[in-house]
């Protein structure tokens, strides 16, 4: 410590010695622990990786091992690198699978985006601390869930195809790219 940051820190000790800290107050909802957060994140992205491989020509216990690396990847790592590799590894499951994209692919896209959202939640903190459900789960989320939902029953009614599927896909894609948008007006 130089003399000039010996004297600033004196000055600052004698200038501060009467004026009390702010009262604050806080109040928070229903929190979880943050492994608990990391479990379910690994747990989707399993999901996701899971329902891809079901039809597709990937053995099985490749489609496991994808499952295992993904789920201890998440838990030891979460963020953007795991939640996006284990849903482009889905995705391109899904895109070798002989029946391409149908309904199921509906329910990767669902469990991917769970996956990412609470991967990305479960980074912000350590794996000690407890975090907020409602920084979890927002109005934005259930709308991209409920969407992905919707679509998903559209494309398993008769006459629907791959073409509605991808339609259904665009469509919630503009619908997130619009939730987006409104959340950044403000800022």
């Amino acid at each position: 410590m130089t003399p000039i940051d010996a004297l600033v820190y004196r000055y600052r000790l004698w200038h501060y010695r009467e004026k009390p800290l702010p009262r604050i107050g806080l109040t928070a909802g229903a929190m979880l622990p943050a492994w608990l957060v990391r479990l379910v994140a690994a747990a989707a992205g399993c999901c996701a990786l899971g329902v891809a491989g079901l039809g597709s020509p990937l053995p099985p216990a490749l489609t496991i091992v994808l499952m295992v690396a993904s789920a201890v990847w998440t838990m030891v790592r979460p963020g953007h690198a795991a939640a996006l590799t284990t849903v482009v590894v889905a995705a391109l499951i899904v895109a070798v699978t002989p029946g391409g994209i149908g309904a199921g692919s509906l329910a990767v896209m669902a469990a991917g985006y769970v996956a990412w959202r609470l991967s990305m939640a479960a980074d912000l903190v350590s794996i000690g601390a407890r975090m907020a459900v409602k920084a979890l789960l927002t109005w934005r989320d259930a709308v991209v869930l409920l969407a992905a939902c919707l679509i998903g029953l559209a494309a398993r009614l008769p006459g629907a195809g791959p073409v509605a599927v991808v339609l259904g896909a665009l469509a919630l894609t503009g619908a997130g790219v619009l939730i987006w948008a409104a959340s950044r007006k403000g800022r």
